[in-house]
């Protein structure tokens, strides 16, 4: 992803309907100071993790079983959060948008190259190894 300016609230990957205050589904966004935040299940969480705006960067964002979230850039864990009561409920009934939220309103500015879900959360070692398969 590559983050354009900051000064709002953008969009990186939503699942949750417009207004909802984290119940159901989840979303990833970045704050007005580029920081990620986490919002699932009722609770929303800031991260300690900054995005830098201006270039690309590989972000990945996990979240385990216990509801622990880990931010990487560039393959090095930048900062992360908890998450009670495992972090996601719902997202049966409407689309995946990325870098948008539902209705369209909160855009990331910047870019985004490609991404990738998985069913689990993924080891240091292997969002290193995920890194170096996509960008060589």
């Amino acid at each position: 992803v590559k983050v354009g300016s900051s000064g709002s609230y953008r969009r990186l990957f939503d699942f949750q309907p417009v207004g909802d205050p984290g119940s159901d589904g989840v979303l990833i966004d970045l704050t007005p100071s580029n920081q990620v935040r986490f919002i699932g299940s009722g609770q929303g969480v800031t991260t300690s993790a900054t995005v830098p705006t201006g270039r690309f960067v590989d972000l990945v964002v996990t979240m385990g079983d216990d509801g622990a979230l880990s931010v990487y850039v560039d393959g090095v864990r930048a900062g992360g959060a908890s998450v009670p009561d495992g972090g996601i409920v719902g997202c049966a009934t409407r689309e995946l948008r990325f870098a948008a939220n539902q209705n369209g309103t909160e855009r990331l500015t910047g870019e985004v190259d490609r991404m990738a879900i998985f069913a689990r959360a993924l080891p240091e070692a292997d969002v290193r190894r995920w890194q170096s398969l996509a960008f060589g």
